[in-house]
């Protein structure tokens, strides 16, 4: 209760002012004094087209989805899926494929009706919150001039520098409203994927943070994210370089010394140039402690270099988070003598795997992952775990593996 004889002091000025963006404050008709959180479920934004292998200049070999804000905007602050499992993209497709993106929208709000909306006088509070599709770095309303003919829709295919962000159709985003954004694409899509998302943590009774998931990886992958989880499964059938295509990474697996006659797979004379080969590179961002792991086929060849730097970790003090390139089931596997033998660092960890015999040092696909932080990590599930005692995990654990996500990541049937 407000003591009406005290003024209100600064501080509580400026939590009312702040609750105005959507903070939990009751609607105009005084119907609660608190809102709970709701989520919408997942819904189909997209099923269309995208340019995977025409051979033309709009084939999709980058794709963005979920970002930092822009202008008190843009944030989506929910967990990213990616899972390539629709039907390949081929000649008889004339190289395009399958996309569908799914959110799963979450808001406060006071009843379902107002976060469903119950008619035309009420369209709820998940109806501000919308996917932005467009093939622009202009992050501006879907109504402004500036993206009209970018759109990425079912009519117009979803074509190079076609992005995936969560739009919400009001002056200021509520620190609270976001989306969680799944998106299913060919078996056969390398592009590479740009996934960026937060925690939505603003409510310390609702403790929501954003993990990512991806399944069948071909391509290029980048992750920045805060104290969510990253659990990533590289497909049976990835090549080393996608973009130069099969025939040339054989070319390239198979090169030999025309002189000595000696194997020098990916010389820099092999007819895909080094410089095509994937990388992978999982980040936390701000001292925030993420658990990540990546798990690569048992012949996969790879250089792991793997590091959590928070500044406190200590074997004397008992306080540190785990780097581990776990060996057993693949093909071959090396650990740095360095870097991934010291005792007195756990929190470090440099090897490769299936390293082709003659390949020059420092070659082959890369994979790094760096948590910020190490420490405990509390979070609540779902809805249902609202204002309830959170859950703990220790997070800033980082791992490379062969075989350990399997019954981990496991696709959600097509809609």
């Amino acid at each position: 209760m407000i003591d009406r004889k005290r003024p209100l002091t600064l501080v509580a000025l400026v939590a009312l002012a702040s609750c105005a963006n959507g903070c939990g404050d009751p609607p105009q008709d005084g119907r609660c004094l608190n809102t709970t959180p709701h989520k919408s479920g997942w819904q189909t934004v997209l099923d269309g087209s995208i340019a995977v292998s025409t051979g033309e200049s709009y084939d999709v070999t980058e794709l963005k989805i979920g970002g930092t804000q822009s202008g008190g905007n843009f944030i989506n602050r929910g967990d990213i899926e990616v899972y390539h499992t629709l039907a390949p993209a081929s000649d008889q497709t004339q190289g395009l494929g399958q996309i569908i993106v799914q959110l799963n929208k979450f808001t406060f709000a006071c009843d379902d009706a107002e976060a469903f909306g119950d008619g035309a006088d009420n369209p709820g509070r998940f109806s501000r919150i919308q996917p932005w599709l467009f093939a622009s770095n202009s992050l501006v309303a879907p109504s402004d001039p500036a993206l009209a003919g970018a759109e990425c829709n079912a009519t117009n295919g979803f074509l190079a520098g076609c992005q995936i962000r969560v739009y919400y159709d009001g002056q200021t985003q509520p620190i609270r409203d976001g989306a969680d954004i799944r998106v299913f694409l060919p078996s056969n899509f390398a592009g590479k994927l740009i996934l960026t998302t937060d925690d939505n943590t603003e409510d310390s009774t609702y403790l929501d943070r954003s993990d990512i998931t991806v399944d069948g990886l071909q391509g290029r992958l980048e992750v920045t994210m805060d104290s969510g989880v990253a659990n990533v499964k590289i497909a049976d059938d990835a090549i080393p370089a996608p973009a130069c295509g099969v025939d040339l990474n054989t070319a390239c697996d198979d090169y030999v010394d025309p002189l000595s006659g000696d194997p020098l797979p990916w010389s820099g004379d092999c007819p895909c140039s080094a410089e095509n080969l994937n990388s992978l590179k999982i980040d936390s961002r701000g001292n925030e402690a993420m658990n990540a792991t990546v798990d690569a086929p048992p012949n996969y060849w790879a250089i792991a270099n793997l590091n959590n730097v928070d500044e406190l970790n200590s074997i004397a003090t008992g306080t540190y988070c785990d780097a581990d390139i776990a060996c057993d089931g693949f093909d071959t596997c090396e650990l740095d003598p360095v870097d991934c033998s010291d005792a007195e660092k756990p929190w470090r960890c440099k090897g490769r795997t299936n390293f082709p015999s003659g390949a020059l040092d420092g070659t082959g696909v890369t994979v790094a992952m760096t948590s910020d932080g190490c420490g405990t990590v509390q979070y609540h599930s779902g809805p249902d775990d609202y204002n309830t005692a959170a859950s703990e995990e220790k997070r800033g654990l980082v791992n490379f593996c062969t075989g350990c996500l399997d019954g981990v990541v496991v696709a959600p049937p097509t809609p």
